[in-house]
């Protein structure tokens, strides 16, 4: 190695110093995007609990409180758009991303795009593998409604989406943990199917046994 090829140390001081200076602004920025993404969480949670309530005008104002923390957060990330995928951030794209699919299906019927909500989109399917359990959820509400053509509606709808979520086949290190996400989506769509079974079997039988009723007392006034 010649003397113009050797790194002196000088040089080297510099190179430390700015890696330092990146590091320095990125835990900076870790710590500020920290806050936004509990934020976010805890309004997107309270956001579902509405929506659950029916209340779509305070998940409303919920979502929208939100989003002005999702804008936040991408302005600031867009020097570092590598750390979107990090832990708390992706978390807190993957609950708004729920909160907003439940209440677009719920409120209009339809989904909305991880484009519209300015999400990544392997978040947008990490949050859609969670929308199956808020579904059910809300089928069970339904079945206690005795709402049964909503259950089923419902169910279409999370089958759908698990259908589709399993024709993304890619290695974990790019889906970031969709395929647990999956499995568990998969079990919940056959207890629900069960839960809806159960209940029209359940609503048959009660229709059987009031027309049964309805009989015998219609003879019993006969004689």
């Amino acid at each position: 190695m010649t003397n113009d090829e050797t790194v002196e140390t000088s040089d080297l001081e510099s190179i430390v110093n700015r890696i330092a200076s990146y590091l320095n602004e990125q835990y900076n920025l870790r710590e500020s995007t920290l806050t936004l993404s509990r934020d976010i969480i805890r309004l997107s949670g309270q956001a579902v609990r509405f929506i659950h309530r029916l209340d779509f005008d305070k998940a409303r104002k919920k979502i929208e409180e939100a989003k002005i923390k999702v804008d936040e957060i991408n302005r600031k990330l867009e020097k570092y758009p590598e750390l979107k995928d990090k832990g708390f951030i992706s978390s807190a794209y993957q609950e708004y991303a729920e909160a907003n699919l439940l209440f677009s299906l719920l409120r209009y019927n339809k989904f909305i795009s991880f484009e519209a909500l300015d999400v990544p989109c392997v978040s947008y399917l990490l949050g859609l593998g969670d929308l199956v359990g808020e579904l059910r959820r809300h089928i069970l509400d339904s079945i206690k409604r005795e709402d049964i053509e909503k259950a089923e509606s419902l169910l279409d709808l999370m089958e759908e989406v698990y259908t589709l979520l399993m024709t993304i086949d890619y290695p974990e290190a790019l889906t970031s943990g969709l395929r647990r996400k999956c499995d568990v989506a998969r079990s919940l769509v056959e207890k629900t199917r069960g839960d809806i079974t159960l209940a029209i079997q359940n609503k048959q039988l009660i229709k059987k046994m009031q027309d049964l009723s309805d009989l015998l007392g219609g003879k019993k006034d006969e004689i």
